[in-house]
């Protein structure tokens, strides 16, 4: 009989919490003893806050503990990365602040960015131009040519960035594609500088 099992990359759990096998792992395994093994204790929980390195070994010893007749398998040989904290409480609120202001700060910066770049390449005085050679007239602001001219870079924003075409496939934008890149980065990062859990 084996139990087969594929460990989590991260998990959050509160201070002096025991840390269960179905909270660092996907467990595929008889159902007579699924639940037995979802229940397996295979830490003891960390008391400070912090980030910390499940080891697999540590988990395959704990699991081989309580199943000695079963041969353990794992899917994927990474340790579990944990994550220590309290309860999102005043926190959560701070956090969003922090994250409001950061997204209103790149917001007018690349706002600015845009513009004073529109600006340095002469774009006013080129549409003034256009607008002169397809009307005829002299205008000082041509309305037509600047409301097309930032819906056109509005729009192939918010496409290029959310990748609004329909698939039958689920395709990842450049976004979330640099946002996971960013995401393995730092867990690989913290996972080697953290502390290992030993029991």
């Amino acid at each position: 009989m084996q139990i087969f099992l594929k460990p989590k990359k991260k998990i959050y759990v509160k201070p002096k919490t025991p840390i269960l096998l179905r909270d660092v792992c996907e467990i595929t395994c008889d159902q007579t003893i699924k639940k037995q093994a979802e229940e397996t204790q295979v830490s003891t929980g960390c008391v400070q806050i912090g980030s910390f390195s499940l080891p697999i070994l540590l988990i395959t010893e704990k699991v081989s503990q309580a199943f000695p007749t079963y041969d353990i398998q794992y899917i994927n040989e990474e340790d579990v990365l944990i994550i220590v904290k309290e309860n999102d409480g005043p926190e959560s609120l701070k956090s969003k602040l922090k994250a409001f202001l950061v997204y209103i700060t790149i917001f007018f910066g690349t706002a600015f960015s845009i513009v004073y770049f529109y600006e340095d390449v002469g774009i006013s005085s080129t549409m003034k131009k256009i607008t002169y050679v397809i009307t005829g007239l002299r205008q000082d602001i041509p309305i037509f040519l600047v409301f097309s001219f930032t819906l056109g870079v509005a729009l192939g924003m918010l496409i290029f960035f959310t990748n609004s075409v329909k698939k039958n496939v689920k395709v990842p934008t450049p976004l979330e594609l640099k946002a996971d890149t960013y995401q393995n980065d730092t867990n690989d990062y913290i996972m080697n500088n953290s502390e290992v859990i030993k029991e």
